[in-house]
């Protein structure tokens, strides 16, 4: 009898197993028609916009625009212009709004041509530990440097070939900004087998077509969850904001070899979704050698920021944009409750927020 019992309960554990299986193979057949879905819709969108009728509707668009949104209208105006002009009248442009210096302009103009690149660096990639790519999301020569500049730099220090794509840098060919870090405007790249390529997810000059068309051809693609998709950080233009969340949402589905979060809510946001052995976190830090250099010391300070000092014995110093996301009203509360202390912010003016500090 227990030995029949035990037949009839192995019976039915296979019988559920081979239901599991189905069950399983069923969910991978639907995974397979989303992704082929999605990849559809993407080539779609895409003929959409190479079409003629949507060139043709782009100044009723961009009208549309300027009404809802006249200030970042202009923005989207001017980078437009920019990334269509000559070099010389580009980088006229971008010394005029303060983010060219004559140096850096200079440096551009020791840039090398592709061939070259590829005889003299990309042909000893044997003596580096792999090849990274961050795809276009600032100009390198922006007045605050960011994520992807330090990101860029720290994995040259550590021996990497890095790539930095750029599409507003004043640059021809490739320029060697920092050690094992060149910065250029050139798709030769996309031809770079065996390399890895960081989108970021502030960045909206890709689709998930273009994505799959890179991973195809040259090697792994990594997805950087840098910051919620939110019209404060990424500007109030719907089509913009959709065209992030088409570039998250492909993460989501798989799209990508790897996916980085800076913050452990992103983190925890992209983990209900994504294989663990795909998702990793690296915050963001701190670049302390820089802070700690010996220069400093030799520095004069103006006199208005050294009578500051004078009057508190304590400061707390802000480094960074100075924009929407920062939290104005917990400033104002805090400098209220503490007028015994001091509070510095140096970094750039977002959209005139400099305005809403409190005094």
């Amino acid at each position: 009898a227990l030995s029949a019992a035990g037949e009839r309960s192995r019976e039915e554990l296979l019988g559920e197993l081979a239901e599991r299986e189905a069950e399983l193979e069923r969910c991978h057949s639907r995974i397979r028609q989303l992704e082929s879905s999605v990849a559809h819709i993407s080539q779609a969108r895409q003929e959409v916009l190479n079409s003629f009728s949507w060139r043709l509707m782009a100044p009723a668009r961009f009208l549309l625009l300027l009404l809802k949104s006249p200030h970042y209208a202009t923005q989207v105006l001017t980078q437009y212009l920019l990334q269509k002009a000559p070099a010389p009248l580009r980088k006229m442009v971008m010394e005029m709004q303060g983010v060219v210096t004559k140096v850096e302009e200079d440096h551009f103009a020791q840039a090398i041509s592709w061939e070259e690149f590829e005889a003299t660096v990309l042909s000893r990639r044997a003596e580096y530990n792999g090849v990274f790519i961050q795809e276009a999301t600032i100009p390198w020569i922006v007045d605050l440097h960011q994520r992807p500049q330090h990101m860029a730099t720290a994995l040259g220090r550590k021996g990497y070939l890095v790539i930095y794509r750029s599409i507003l840098d004043p640059v021809q060919g490739f320029c060697e900004v920092a050690k094992n870090v060149w910065v250029t405007r050139g798709e030769e790249v996309e031809r770079i087998e065996g390399a890895v390529h960081s989108f970021y997810s502030t960045a909206y000059h890709y689709t998930p077509a273009k994505v799959a068309e890179i991973r195809g051809k040259s090697g792994a693609v990594m997805y950087e969850y840098i910051d919620h998709i939110d019209p404060q950080i990424s500007g109030d233009n719907p089509e913009l904001i959709r065209m992030l969340e088409d570039l998250r949402d492909f993460a989501l589905e798989g799209g990508y070899d790897y996916v980085a979060c800076s913050a452990r809510v992103l983190f925890e946001e992209m983990s209900a979704r994504v294989e663990p052995a795909k998702l990793m976190m690296i915050p963001n830090g701190v670049d302390t050698a820089h802070y700690r250099a010996p220069d400093n010391r030799t520095v004069k300070l103006p006199t208005e920021y050294t009578r500051f000092r004078q009057r508190f014995n304590k400061v707390i110093g802000y480094f960074g944009a100075i924009a929407p996301w920062i939290w104005y009203e917990m400033l104002e509360e805090l400098t209220a409750e503490r007028d015994d202390i001091g509070f510095v912010f140096i970094g750039p003016d977002y959209l005139g927020c400099v305005e809403k500090l409190p005094d």
